[in-house]
């Protein structure tokens, strides 16, 4: 009886089987959906809908909900993900209308340009295996940093990018932790002493990265960015 009865009151029953809902519908819930006017729709609604060129139903929110060049009502839906995966949309760049930015593939240039290395696969694995050896906990994660330059850059033919000899145009800020074991302190400072006029500003932290966990390092990179102002040399933020 208690199968049949979301049925009897217009109700369907649907499964949830993958985890773009993790954290309100996880995988394996069950979802009840009422079948209502698609004009009653509103932004925030979760809907069962199959998409134009799908094969099969996705439960999803409305993210927005307007028209397409054509003049017909249109909507874009989006998962509810959870933290993690926000967290990695978000260093990814993903911007509110749900495109990209450029950023990953200017890391990505970057690591290319400046690490020469290109490991075979099977090179790869056995760092990876090394690394873990080494370090259970975190060695073949960091060592899987390489599978970037093995299968995403072009060969390496002249090495590293030379470091410049001619004034760097604009402005330089350096950014640096006071215990960061990816970007030592100390490569901060060489490289500020290698540009004459770069500035250098540090945080009181430890761990790798800083802009977005300091409102003072924001500040003085924002100011830099945007209107081209440095702040005083040597000057120190608190985490």
């Amino acid at each position: 009886m208690l199968v049949l009865l979301p049925s009897l009151f217009g109700w369907q029953r649907y499964a949830i089987v993958s985890g773009s809902m993790t954290g309100t519908y996880d995988r394996g819930s069950l979802v009840l959906d009422e079948v209502v006017p698609v004009g009653e729709l509103k932004v925030g609604d979760v809907i069962t809908y199959m998409p134009p060129a799908g094969d099969h139903l996705i439960t999803h929110r409305i993210a927005w909900i307007g028209h397409d060049p054509s003049g017909a009502r249109a909507y874009r839906t989006k998962g509810d993900p959870s933290g993690l995966y926000a967290l990695g949309v978000g260093i990814a760049g993903q911007k509110p209308d749900g495109t990209f930015s450029n950023g990953p593939e200017i890391f990505q240039y970057v690591s290319c340009a400046d690490w020469p290395t290109r490991l075979t696969f099977a090179e790869l694995q056995a760092d990876t295996a090394e690394g873990a050896r080494m370090s259970p906990r975190i060695g073949a994660f960091a060592a899987t940093f390489t599978l970037t330059n093995a299968t995403a850059c072009p060969p390496a033919k002249d090495g590293p990018l030379p470091l410049p000899t001619a004034p760097v145009a604009g402005k330089v800020l350096v950014m640096a932790n006071v215990s960061d074991a990816e970007t030592p302190l100390e490569n901060g400072e060489e490289l500020h002493s290698r540009r004459p006029g770069a500035r250098l500003i540090v945080l009181d932290t430890m761990g790798h990265t800083g802009f977005y966990r300091s409102q003072c390092l924001a500040t003085a990179g924002g100011a830099t960015l945007t209107r081209g102002e440095l702040p005083a040399d040597g000057t120190r933020c608190s985490a």
